[in-house]
Order: C-alpha cells, then sequence, then structure tokens
C-alpha cells in the first residue's frame, strides 16, 4: 500500500539549532556570564597569589588586588552574559547577582562570616557596586561588534 499515509514519514521543516545572541533566555545568558566571571575570577586570583608572593610585603596587597580581581571578574561576567542575549540591563543584573551570590557562599565557607570585616552599610555599598561594574560590563558587551571584513 503505497499511498497509505500512515506509514509515510511527516516532512518537517529544518530546525535551526544554532543560538544566536537573540534566541537564549536572560537566565541562560546570565549563567553563561557567570560562569566566564568566575574563572575569570580564577585566574585573577591565581596570578595576584604570585605577584603577592614575590612581593616583599604582600599582606599590603591583598586588599586591593581582591577588589581589582572581583571587578575584573564582575565585568567579564557582564560582558560575557550581554554577548550571549543583547540585553544590557537584565543580563548586567542578573549575572552580577548570580556572582554576588556565589561570592558570598564562598565567603560564608572560607571566612565564616559575610562582613568582609566592614560596617554593614560599607559592606552594602561594595556588593552594590560590583552589581552595577557587571551592568556596565554589560552595557559595554552589547556596544561593541565584531567587525566582520569585507570581501573585495
Amino acid at each position: 500500500m503505497k499511498g497509505n499515509p500512515s506509514n509515510k514519514k511527516s516532512k518537517k521543516p529544518h530546525q535551526n539549532t544554532n543560538r544566536t545572541a537573540d534566541t537564549v533566555g536572560v537566565p541562560v545568558a546570565s549563567a553563561f556570564g557567570c560562569a566566564i566571571g568566575l574563572v575569570t575570577a580564577t585566574g585573577a586570583a591565581l596570578v595576584f597569589s604570585l605577584i603577592c608572593l614575590f612581593s616583599d610585603d604582600p599582606d599590603k596587597l591583598i586588599t586591593p588586588l581582591a577588589f581589582v580581581g572581583s571587578i575584573t571578574a564582575f565585568l567579564s561576567a557582564g560582558f560575557a552574559a550581554s554577548k550571549k542575549k543583547r540585553a544590557a540591563l537584565p543580563c548586567g543584573l542578573m549575572a552580577g547577582g548570580m556572582m554576588t551570590v556565589i561570592f558570598f557562599i564562598v565567603s560564608l565557607c572560607l571566612n565564616d562570616s559575610l562582613s568582609l570585616n566592614l560596617s554593614l552599610p560599607v559592606s552594602i555599598l561594595i556588593r552594590l557596586s560590583l552589581i552595577l561594574v557587571s551592568v556596565l560590563g554589560a552595557l559595554v558587551g552589547v556596544n561593541t561588534r565584531i567587525k566582520k571584513k569585507r570581501r573585495h
């Protein structure tokens, strides 16, 4: 029975599985940015620990290098998230929030404290400013484009 429609395979249009910058959701893009930020934070921690290892007085360098590493990690998290989903504010806020939660958990595990040894308003201000750095990274990520070479 060649004419039996139940035996025919239905022809579905080819579904494109390539995910471009506009097809992924904000949570997925933010999780990707958060992963990139954590890799950046780990790399910065390794480089900065080597700098402290070879310096004469590493105690003076630990706090400034930790802030520079955190700023770099949050900036790269927002940048990477906005490259996945071209929405700067939601991606930057969510990636910064995820990074802040992860930094909270790591800080709690290592120090048994979330205070950064600072007063509560200063600690909250630092964390909010890091989230704003993530938003800044997302704004930069949305506004930068990869220029394609034109064929002559």
